[in-house]
């Protein structure tokens, strides 16, 4: 579906070879799926932070990595599917901008207060430390990043407590579609 490609055409532009391309897919559909996440919007938040990777210094691993710590913090901090994918979008956008400040921490701070928690953490800072540090430009994506990554098994231990809804099973059914249309379109086109 045209979706589908506008997914992987965003990915598209952030790796330079068909083997980055295909591990960058991959790893994000697996995020998706292991997060119970929308497809899209984890795919945004990877191409946003894979766009500026080189100024931030990590690789495609971390990158990885990064959007399925936001994605599954969202779960554990119990945001619906609505509250998830505006957060990540929101997120996104933060990083895309390299600073998180203004709209975008505020979402952050109201609808995932368990990344909240890790990056104070991090940082060696309270919650509210964040919204001073944000109105000064302080939370750099660079040091956002590092700090979620810093955090990133102790949320993945706190994600894997959680039960699966049907509301995720049925995001999950809803990616899982998704991808087998894709290639089931692939095959004939």
């Amino acid at each position: 579906s045209d979706e589908f490609t506008n997914l992987e055409n965003r990915i598209k532009v952030t790796t330079d070879t068909t083997e980055q391309f295909d591990k960058a897919l991959k790893g994000i559909k697996k995020s998706a799926l292991d997060s119970r996440s929308d497809l899209e919007a984890t795919a945004k938040l990877y191409q946003r932070i894979a766009i500026n990777s080189k100024d931030l210094g990590i690789s495609q691993k971390d990158i990885l990595r990064t959007a399925d710590a936001v994605a599954k913090s969202l779960k554990v901090s119990g945001a619906s599917a609505t509250e998830a994918t505006s957060s990540l979008t929101q997120f996104a956008q933060a990083i895309g901008a390299g600073t998180l400040q203004g709209e975008e921490l505020r979402s952050t701070l109201e609808n995932n207060a368990v990344l909240s928690k890790a990056i104070a953490s991090a940082l060696g800072k309270s919650v509210g430390d964040l919204r001073k540090m944000g109105e000064t430009g302080q939370l750099t994506a660079t040091r956002v990043l590092r700090a979620i990554l810093s955090q990133a098994d102790g949320i993945d231990a706190k994600f894997k407590k959680m039960g699966v809804t049907y509301q995720d099973a049925f995001m999950n059914l809803g990616t899982a579609t998704r991808v087998m249309l894709n290639n089931v379109s692939k095959a004939f086109f």
